[in-house]
């Protein structure tokens, strides 16, 4: 099934800048980053495994953006701020 998403219009012209769109960003990198722990860092072996075990392949994987978070939630947060984002 295809669920489709579709935002509201608003009222603002086009020229203003939605006040969400840094929160949007910040959980768009954040997402990049936990897939590439998945897939890039030793600390992602264990979740590579478990992925395995259940026969979920990569190309899934992606498609439903699974990703790797660490205990270590300051990992995350310094990898944010290293972006930019406070």
């Amino acid at each position: 099934a295809v669920v489709e998403v579709r935002e509201v219009s608003s009222k603002r012209g086009a020229e203003e800048r939605d006040a969400r769109d840094p929160l949007f960003e910040a959980t768009a990198a954040a997402a990049d980053y936990f897939q590439r722990l998945l897939w890039d860092d030793p600390l992602g072996a264990p979740a590579r495994d478990y992925l395995a075990q259940r026969d979920i392949d990569r190309p899934t994987a992606d498609r439903f953006g699974l990703g790797f978070a660490p205990r270590d939630g300051a990992l995350m947060r310094q990898h944010l701020h290293g972006l930019g984002f406070d």
